[in-house]
């Protein structure tokens, strides 16, 4: 939620939701192997909510990814095999018959 805020450094660009950005990676050959929510804590300049950084992490992974700020997936790309080419059709090409030819004359001197 805060991650959509304006007035926040994550605030820059599009957010996406898990089903948007799993159908734009699938669009692109990609196929979604993990994913994990991360950044539950708002960011905030504050020692005592620096200090309690790793509660505030373990608490959001309980309350599910609706408090997370960022997706993070781990993808694999689809590498498709080469096609092979299609073999042209050998063309039967005809070759004169070796006929006797005429002897050349030689050029008088």
């Amino acid at each position: 939620m805060w991650s959509a805020a304006d007035n926040t450094p994550f605030g820059d660009g599009h957010p996406y939701s898990r089903g948007q950005l799993e159908r734009l990676l699938r669009n692109h050959s990609f196929v979604p192997e993990q994913w994990k929510d991360a950044l539950y804590l708002l960011p905030s300049q504050n020692s005592l909510a620096l200090k309690s950084t790793r509660l505030f992490e373990s608490a959001g992974r309980i309350f599910g990814p609706t408090l997370a700020g960022a997706l993070v997936v781990q993808a694999r790309k689809e590498q498709f095999p080469a096609v092979p080419r299609r073999r042209k059709a050998e063309r039967y090409v005809r070759v004169p018959a070796l006929s006797p030819q005429a002897a050349m004359e030689m050029p008088e001197q």
